[in-house]
């Protein structure tokens, strides 16, 4: 499916029937746009936060952060740890968000403009 949706767009781009500057100013376009950036800008905020709780916990909280939780694992360590399967889970929420929501509209905009 990547390939085929990868191919519309370098079609449109070799033959120059795309019409880019339509394309880009369409509503089509402009919703696509628009439904990444809603998913975009809250992981950001989300994520940058949780690294700065990190900071905020190394810097303020010494003690609490360095409290054994396993033998020679501390709370700092598992919360590093966890930040990561975090960052993964993340990447595929948004490839499933995407997926669902985003292509369908990129495929819209590919099929009206190619066709001009």
């Amino acid at each position: 499916m990547e390939e085929q949706r990868q191919g519309s767009w370098d079609k449109m781009y070799e033959t120059g029937k795309g019409h880019w500057e339509d394309a880009f100013n369409s509503k089509a376009f402009r919703e696509v746009v628009r439904k990444r950036f809603n998913f975009v800008v809250p992981a950001i905020v989300v994520f940058s936060a949780l690294f700065f709780i990190l900071f905020a916990i190394q810097q303020f909280c010494v003690g609490f952060a360095s409290t054994m939780v396993f033998s020679n694992i501390n709370v700092n360590f598992l919360y590093t740890m966890l930040l990561f399967p975090g960052l993964w889970l993340a990447g595929l929420v948004f490839l499933r968000y995407v997926r669902k929501h985003v292509y369908p509209l990129e495929k819209e905009v590919t099929s009206t403009f190619s066709k001009k």
